[in-house]
């Protein structure tokens, strides 16, 4: 998604763009948030609002980003029960046009269930800068986030949920086209207070536009 939108959907929805001023914007999404996988089966709808501002001739970029989609489950009495997932995001970037960026990031999402809640939470640090100007840029990533399954109830021994940790993504943008970006990257996750073992991986991804 551009630095000012909100990310695409497969879902069937509406969507409100507003720019109060020329450095402001607010988006208001709904959706039936089943994804395009799976038929309407329910009344409920996916909510989603993004605002954020422009600052210092639009080097700083400020956004904060808030979902809710409720839902109808069974307690654990058997009973029909209204539950609500929720997420949020807030960033901060700073740009210097044809050069580098830099930002931050954070976001969590909580899952309501008839056992027990679950709550994941991430703080990432990213940045590109670029290695030959309008055509190549060196990129990294780094989160460190709590995925809320360490403490869910499971029997003793099962390592499968332990996984809270981080990861590292370091790679090369090559814009091949105006249209078309060529993405080698490489990825390494890391677990913490888990036997599970870290998982190295090369990708290329390939970005294009019509």
């Amino acid at each position: 998604a551009k630095r000012s939108k909100m990310g695409s959907s497969a879902d069937l929805g509406v969507q409100l763009k507003i720019k109060p001023t020329e450095a402001t914007y607010l988006n208001v999404m709904i959706r039936n948030g089943l994804g395009y996988k799976h038929e309407e089966d329910d009344m409920f709808k996916n909510f989603q609002v993004r605002g954020g501002v422009f600052l210092m001739d639009k080097a700083v970029h400020l956004s904060a980003y808030a979902e809710v989609e409720p839902w109808e489950g069974v307690d654990e009495d058997g009973e029909t029960t209204g539950y609500m997932n929720l997420q949020w995001d807030f960033m901060a970037s700073y740009t210097m046009e044809e050069k580098f960026t830099v930002g931050v990031d954070a976001n969590s999402k909580t899952f309501q269930g008839s056992l027990e809640d679950i709550t994941a939470m991430c703080v990432s640090a990213f940045g590109h800068a670029y290695v030959v100007p309008g055509k190549l840029k060196a990129l990294a990533r780094y989160d460190m986030y709590t995925t809320g399954f360490n403490d869910v109830e499971r029997p003793d021994g099962v390592a499968a949920y332990e996984t809270n940790g981080s990861r590292i993504v370091i790679g090369l943008d090559y814009k091949a086209h105006k249209n078309v970006s060529i993405i080698p990257n490489f990825q390494m996750i890391s677990y913490e207070d888990s036997d599970i073992a870290s998982h190295n991986s090369v990708y290329i991804h390939v970005y294009f536009k019509i």
